[in-house]
């Protein structure tokens, strides 16, 4: 994320009174995962529409869940602090996580402003379901025709290539102090959030967003005025969840979240594994309250639209 050259308009934003983070349902985290669980199964079935069926499920699905869930996270709290702030931000990130950032482009409506024919309703959720990962459709990675996105593939080295500096996932071997010894070397003020509880997780990463914005703004305000007598240190937020976080612990015994096999789609034979399709259905139940966030026509609902920013502060309006 890039510090605003302004201020929005009259000056300072107003900022949020929810300092300690809001609800992770009235943010919108609880409908991502929905939405990429429909790019990466249901075969142009919006979800919760009639029951699952074998016949809803893509012959081969695909969706790098891994590190989409994380990617929800994320963007859930730029959108706070980016609408709070009035923040112009790019979110530079890996191109795996190409589910999270169709889902969340087209929640904001980035996407159907590229792409009118990709409505904010039921008929335009379904299209977006069928033509991910689909001969003629677009791509399971992210790629610059994709709101949002400016790069092309799925590895993290095409992202830094874009943002060294603001982005880094190949130092999770490090122990904290270590990793920590290095950001400062590298002139950073690193803050550390993590965890494996949802709720305790939403509320570190909702401080540690106000803490690095409100350390950068206190350089930009008195910086002018007072002058810099040294370097400041940057600020950098380490987010460490395990891979997969939110999805499946386990799957025909073996352990899933936070290990390799969460990397691809967690159940991929559900077509043709009845006990694999009604886990399925049971995790996106118990994930995401489908009742409320759509209304009737299929368009996101104001709840879940609370915090999500307007015009070109929208991430999938951004660049």
């Amino acid at each position: 994320m890039r510090p605003p050259g302004a201020r929005g308009h009259g000056g300072r934003p107003e900022r949020s009174t929810g300092r300690a983070g809001p609800s992770p349902r009235r943010t919108g985290i609880a409908r991502s995962p929905l939405l990429h669980e429909g790019e990466e199964s249901p075969d142009g079935q919006p979800a919760a529409a009639e029951p699952l069926t074998p016949e809803h499920i893509k012959p081969r699905p695909l969706g790098h869940r891994g590190t989409s869930l994380g990617l929800n996270l994320v963007y859930t709290h730029l959108n706070r602090v980016i609408k709070a702030r009035g923040l112009e931000a790019l979110c530079v990130r890996p191109g795996h996580g190409g589910p999270s950032v169709l889902a969340n482009s087209w929640l904001d409506g980035g996407y159907r402003d590229t792409y009118p024919d990709v409505t904010w309703d039921a008929q335009g959720l379904a299209q977006l379901f069928h033509q991910f990962s689909f001969p003629g459709g677009v791509p399971s990675h992210v790629a610059p025709e994709v709101p949002g996105s400016i790069h092309e593939g799925g590895g993290l080295g095409y992202a830094l290539a874009h943002a060294h500096g603001a982005a880094f996932d190949l130092l999770s071997r490090l122990p904290e102090p270590e990793l920590d010894a290095l950001l400062r070397g590298y002139g950073h003020e690193p803050i550390h959030v993590g965890g494996d509880d949802p709720l305790q997780v939403h509320r570190a990463l909702a401080a540690a967003f106000d803490e690095a914005l409100d350390r950068v703004d206190l350089v930009q305000r008195t910086a002018p005025e007072e002058g810099v007598p040294q370097r400041p240190r940057r600020p950098v937020i380490v987010l460490r969840t395990p891979k997969g976080w939110t999805g499946p612990k386990e799957v025909d015994g073996e352990p899933v979240e936070g290990t390799w096999r969460a990397h691809q789609v967690p159940r991929a034979g559900v077509r043709e594994n009845p006990a694999h399709l009604a886990r399925a259905v049971g995790d996106v139940a118990e994930v995401v309250p489908a009742r409320g966030l759509f209304d009737a026509d299929g368009r996101p609902s104001a709840d879940v639209l609370a915090c999500v920013p307007s015009g070109t502060r929208r991430l999938g309006a951004t660049p």
